[in-house]
């Protein structure tokens, strides 16, 4: 349970160093503090949670696609790596076909494969993991929604108080 709390926490430093990324065009160093942040959840999340293969998926995928384009987001990926070859992968929760599964849908969501007025939402993965735990476990679909409600949350709170705030520091 643990777990989706981190993902949401996750979610949140993700889409900050987003924020200031692209909103203040990358101006505040505090980014790396929060890159640095969410890698080393990211990393606990994939050594010690139940849901490391979906996280590996994603992770991969965002590689694949070329999506982690800002030097902060390689200092997060990088502090991710860095816990996971420390503390390792959770090889009893790690999947190898549902690795497969996430990284196909993750690729999609992320090259907006099959493009329409929803592919801002990037719903192929949560669709298969809502399948996914009809069928057989609803551990990544929890996991998943934990991290885009406040990932979401964030994007919306960010410009009207945390912006404000940054332009003041």
């Amino acid at each position: 349970m643990i777990f989706y709390f981190i993902a949401a926490i996750t979610a949140v430093f993700v889409k900050i160093v987003d924020e200031i990324e692209d909103a203040l065009e990358g101006r505040f160093k505090i980014k790396y503090f929060f890159a640095i942040s969410y890698g080393l959840l990211i990393g606990s999340i994939i050594s010690f949670s139940t849901f490391p293969t979906l996280w590996f998926g994603i992770i991969v995928a965002q590689m694949i696609t070329g999506k982690i384009d800002k030097f902060s987001h390689f200092i997060g990926l990088f502090t991710a790596l860095v816990f996971i070859v420390i503390f390792g992968i959770n090889n009893g929760e790690f999947i190898l076909t549902d690795f497969l599964l996430i990284l196909f849908f993750a690729v999609m969501d992320e090259t907006n494969f099959f493009e329409n007025r929803y592919s801002d939402l990037r719903l192929w993965l949560k669709i298969a993991m809502f399948i996914f735990g009809i069928f057989v476990n609803w551990t990544y679909f929890i996991a998943l929604i934990s991290f885009d409600i406040a990932y979401i949350l964030t994007g919306r709170f960010f410009p009207t108080h945390i912006k404000k705030w940054f332009c003041h520091l």
